[in-house]
Order: structure tokens, then sequence, then C-alpha cells
């Protein structure tokens, strides 16, 4: 039996005439006088309950005190428990999600970045158009050798990072202005990214295309097919 079963059979079992209303049920109130079949309304998925004109709400436990006029809670449910109704799994009951705060990170860490506008001023984009948005160069770590900029929250706090790899233009400022080192430091960065790129590829290769599953065409000697 699950939870909207159990639900409905204990407000049958205490008398409640009940009108489907999608998540929830719409009834008359039998605890007091009233001719409104639709001021009680009532969750299917826990019980809950709110009485919109005496502005009362309370549990399903609650509810089967009030209308079978108990004198507590416990009384309510030892009533359920008595008609073999099996209430443990109501959504109400059930752990609720954890809420994950975004991760914060420190302002200092935009200290480290390498102020290095040159990937975007060959583009045509000032450095004063750059300079609010306090991006730079990433000097080591995962974002090593890309433009980095910060992704700021509405109270200023930075909760990310975006980045554009400038390698090739870095390389090629730093041979030019005779940082010969850097630039191959750069280079030798870039050779290793090229290698995990294509023993990634090839990895792909080896496990999709066995050469059974790969049909060469056949070509004569004059270049056109048989």
């Amino acid at each position: 039996m699950n939870d909207c079963e159990s639900v409905r059979i204990i407000l049958q079992e205490i008398g409640y005439v009940l009108t489907d209303n999608g998540r929830e049920y719409r009834a008359k109130p039998l605890y007091r006088d009233s001719d409104n079949d639709k001021v009680l309304r009532i969750w299917k998925n826990s019980g809950q309950w709110v009485d919109f004109k005496e502005n009362i709400s309370g549990s399903l436990e609650d509810l089967v005190k009030l209308t079978l006029k108990l004198k507590s809670i416990d009384e309510a449910k030892q009533w359920i428990s008595g008609k073999g109704i099996d209430t443990s799994f109501r959504e109400e009951d059930q752990p609720k999600p954890t809420i994950k705060q975004t991760s914060i990170f420190d302002k200092s860490l935009l200290i480290k970045l390498l102020r290095d506008n040159s990937y975007w001023n060959n583009r045509g984009i000032s450095d004063s158009t750059l300079e609010p948005f306090q991006g730079g160069v990433a000097t080591g770590g995962k974002m090593f050798n890309r433009y980095v900029f910060p992704i700021f929250n509405n109270k200023d706090d930075i909760i990310g990072f975006s980045g554009r790899d400038v390698s090739k233009t870095l390389m090629e400022v730093a041979y030019k202005t005779g940082e010969t080192a850097l630039a191959e430091k750069i280079k030798k960065q870039l050779r290793k990214d090229l290698n995990q790129q294509m023993d990634y590829y090839q990895s792909l290769g080896d496990k999709y295309m066995s050469t059974d599953e790969l049909q060469k065409p056949d070509y004569g000697k004059t270049g056109t097919r048989e």
C-alpha cells in the first residue's frame, strides 16, 4: 500500500466524502458545522490538511484526533494502527534531499593570474574593456595557459571560473620577446596536450572500429572502384 492510498483509506474510515482535486482532496469538515464540501484541503501524499475558513491546519493524526474527538495524538496513532493501516512510508517522513551550497573561492587567487591580455588585444579588445572582468592567464594548475575569467554572484563572491586556451598566442609572444625558456615550456605543454588528444582518439578507434568492422573499398590500378 502506498502513502496516497493509506491517506485515502484513513479519511474514508473516519467518514470523509472526498473530492479528487489532483494532488489533493477537498472535503467538508466533519469536526464542525459546515455546508461547504471544498473548504477542507488534504494533501494525498502526506495527509497534511488546512481548513481555509477556520485558518487551522495540521497532520493526518491531528485530523483524526479532531474528527473523532480523541484526547491526544497518541490515541489517533493507536486508532490508525488498530485499523491495520501502515503510514510509515508517507512522503513527509522521507529524508529530505540535501541542499548543497555553492562553493565560494578566495579572491586572493586572482593575484596569481598573469595580466597578459595579448590574446584579446590581437582580436581588437582593449585592456580597458577587459579590466572590469579581473581576468588573466593562469600560470599553473588545471587552468594552466588559459585566460581565466572569474565568475561572480550578486554578492561579488567568486563562485567559479571560465577559461580559454591561449597557449599558442603566449608561445608566439614569448619567442618574439626573447623569453625562450617560457616559450619552450609552453611548447612542451602543447605537445603533451596534443599527445593526450591523439591517445584519446586512438582509444576510440580501437574500441569502435575493429578490422572486421572497417571495410575498405577495393580500388584497381586505374583508380576506379571495382
